[in-house]
């Protein structure tokens, strides 16, 4: 069984424009004010999020459909080069 830990709060100031800002964003995203900001803070260093990293994935899945059919060597090989990639990113 996973061991729960305690979460920390943290307090950020905002002016009521920003405040306004950052719940519609959440909210647009379907998360929580506390989870969109943690989601931008901890991933939007490298400018990827889960979000980005899905859409980027499901772009080159269809990719490599498309390439599999004309050469599928080059398939694989592109494949093992996103595979490289994408642990580099964890």
């Amino acid at each position: 069984m996973k061991k729960r830990t305690q979460k920390k709060v943290t307090s950020v100031r905002l002016n009521d424009e920003e405040k306004q800002m950052v719940a519609e964003k959440a909210k647009a995203k379907g998360m929580s004010t506390s989870g969109y900001i943690r989601d931008k803070v901890l991933h939007d260093e490298k400018g990827l999020t889960p979000e980005t990293m899905i859409q980027m994935q499901n772009l080159i899945n269809e990719a490599f459909e498309a390439i599999k059919y004309a050469d599928p060597d080059k398939g694989i090989s592109m494949e093992m080069e996103v595979n490289k990639l994408w642990t580099s990113l964890k």
